[in-house]
C-alpha cells in the first residue's frame, strides 16, 4: 500500500514556501500541506 507523508512548517511563513517547500512537494509521495507565520502580541 503507497502511502503519502504530510508535511508542514511552523515559523517559517514565505521563507519556507520559496526555498524548503520546494523539495518536500516534489518529492515522491510527499505533500507539503501547511506554513504558518506565528503572530506575536
Amino acid at each position: 500500500m503507497k502511502k503519502t507523508i504530510r508535511w508542514g512548517m511552523i515559523g517559517c511563513g514565505t521563507v519556507a514556501e520559496v526555498k524548503s517547500g520546494p523539495g518536500f512537494y516534489k518529492a515522491r509521495d510527499s505533500s507539503f500541506d501547511a506554513v504558518t507565520i506565528p503572530i506575536l502580541q
